[in-house]
């Protein structure tokens, strides 16, 4: 394990910065994750919710 990094708290690396200086480990535990915005208050974002819960394992409020 990296000098400064611990299993909970990993090091970042500066090797690899993007140019938006993003850290590695940043980028590597967000990849692949998909967020949506809804506007609960119309018909429609209800109807595109519960068609999502309906297959979601989770479900976060924000």
């Amino acid at each position: 394990m990296p000098r400064g990094a611990t299993p909970w708290n990993p090091r970042y690396e500066r090797r690899g910065v993007s140019r938006d200086q993003v850290s590695t480990y940043y980028l590597s535990i967000n990849r692949n994750k998909e967020s949506i915005v809804l506007d609960l208050k119309s018909d429609g974002g209800r109807d595109v919710l519960a068609r999502l819960v309906r297959h979601a394992d989770v479900l976060v409020e924000n």
